[in-house]
């Protein structure tokens, strides 16, 4: 398939890189609505200590969370320059690239790399 792709908005040419989800993600359009998530249990409530003062979050002062609905999915979707055909390094992509690497990372179930059994470090030591 044709990675470019040639359009026009408000007489300005735009032109625009189709980039494609890896395996195993989907992308979702989703709305709000007005219903309210229940509470998964009502007894317990999350403990956060801290100031208001300082911004933080307060365990008494829960706002309620409002549900999504999904309304479509996708599996690719379009990076638009204007003129000219967005690079394949463009921060868009790049950064959807890094966040879903990151999130990988984080509910990856194994453990860091490691180096003569110190964790945290990825590099490799060969002995000669």
């Amino acid at each position: 398939q044709e990675i470019g792709q040639t359009a026009y908005f408000r007489g300005r040419k735009l032109r625009g890189r189709r980039v494609e989800l890896p395996e195993g993600y989907e992308g979702v359009v989703a709305v709000p609505t007005d219903r309210i998530l229940p509470a998964s249990n009502p007894g317990v409530k999350t403990d956060y200590s801290q100031n208001e003062q300082d911004g933080a979050i307060d365990g008494d002062s829960e706002e309620p969370v409002k549900v999504l609905e999904k309304q479509a999915t996708f599996n690719e979707f379009v990076v638009w320059g204007h003129e000219v055909l967005p690079a394949a390094d463009d921060p868009f992509v790049k950064g959807v690239e890094e966040w879903l690497k990151f999130a990988e990372a984080m509910h990856s179930s194994a453990p860091p790399s490691t180096e003569n059994g110190k964790p945290g470090s990825s590099t490799e030591q060969t002995s000669t």
